[in-house]
């Protein structure tokens, strides 16, 4: 220092200060550049990305569990049975539907089975197995079913109506074709299941009674042979208190016997006609049809939520960067003095 002159004081920068309003208007401008390179890019890789990405169409139905009701021969025969008809044929409730369209059987019969798609107006010959439209992948049938169960439940939306019952079942696809064959797949199955569940019922139930009137008709058989071989033996029975007791018991042993076996009787016509009876459990209140619309992706949308992310992302990185570009311009020095010490020569050289 020179003798006579005064020292000059060191000009501390000054810390980082929130911009105001005018302050914030001043950085968009001064980095306009900035704002529009960056959102540009960035709706680009979008629109690349959705262009990439194929469409998806939903395809729906509707069925709702219907309340059976009995008919009028069926209704007869019940009654003269004591046979409570009317709780037998009591409606499932919908969840009960609901939860059946995701279980594991009916599911991999939906991917099993065979479907024809149109391709250029027809038919194609040859079909596929929705494992293979999918492109599941697999050691075994039952790998590839596993995943394959994965990615429908993913695809499958199912909802009951608490109010009115109605389920409702919606399938995503890439096709529009595919889509509703496979939601009317589901239907089928669900039809199908409830058909054999309830034959298979009427059915074990029409075997036991049959099995069960065999058994009465040989009761009844004895019952008879022995009180008239009672009868043969004794024919001055009534003067004969014992005797007369005995062929009380016997008459009543017969009445019984008599009364089961007509009971059975009619149980098992009543078990027959129900066995017989094809009346819907489920009513179809809409069939899928191809869908004319996609339901994704939705490209316009997500580009003008991608575009305004990306200005305000920008500008808010703008803002903050030049808020605080002296506090790094100061702090990137410090830090590559800190880290030069534990770094490698080679990269400790270039800091």
């Amino acid at each position: 220092m020179v003798d006579g002159e005064q020292p000059v004081p060191m000009r501390e920068e000054p810390a980082s200060q929130h911009p105001g309003f005018l302050g914030v208007v001043v950085i968009l401008a001064r980095r306009w550049r900035w704002l529009i390179r960056v959102p540009t890019a960035t709706v680009i890789v979008a629109s690349v990305l959705l262009f990439l990405t194929p469409n998806r169409y939903t395809a729906s139905a509707r069925i709702v569990p219907e309340t059976r009701t009995v008919g009028g021969q069926l209704a007869t025969v019940a009654a003269l049975a004591g046979v409570p008809l009317s709780t037998a044929c009591s409606p499932q409730l919908p969840q009960f539907y609901a939860d059946l369209l995701r279980s594991r059987p009916i599911l991999n019969e939906v991917l099993t089975v065979k479907y024809a798609l149109p391709n250029s107006g027809k038919i194609e010959s040859d079909s596929a197995s929705l494992l293979d439209f999918l492109r599941i992948e697999g050691k075994s049938l039952e790998e590839r079913l596993t995943e394959g169960r994965k990615t429908l439940l993913s695809d499958l939306d199912v909802n009951v109506d608490p109010r009115t019952g109605v389920i409702s079942l919606a399938v995503e696809s890439r096709s529009p074709y595919l889509s509703a064959e496979i939601t009317n797949e589901f239907v089928r199955q669900l039809l199908v299941f409830n058909r054999d569940s309830r034959q298979s019922q009427a059915r074990a139930r029409r075997i036991f009674i049959e099995r069960r009137l065999g058994d009465a008709q040989r009761e009844l058989a004895e019952a008879e042979s022995g009180l008239r071989a009672f009868l043969e033996r004794n024919r001055q029975y009534r003067d004969s208190p014992a005797l007369l007791f005995e062929e009380g018991r016997l008459e009543r042993g017969l009445q019984v016997a008599r009364q089961l076996y007509l009971d059975l009787r009619q149980q098992l016509d009543a078990a027959r006609i129900a066995e017989a009876d094809d009346i819907p459990a489920l009513t179809i209140i809409e069939r899928a049809v191809p869908p004319t619309e996609k339901s994704g992706p939705m490209r316009r949308r997500i580009v003008t939520v991608v575009a305004v992310l990306s200005v305000v992302a920008a500008a808010l990185a703008a803002v903050l960067y030049e808020s605080n570009r002296a506090r790094l311009r100061r702090g990137l020095p410090q830090l590559a003095a800190e880290l030069r010490p534990h770094l490698p020569k080679v990269l400790a050289g270039g800091l």
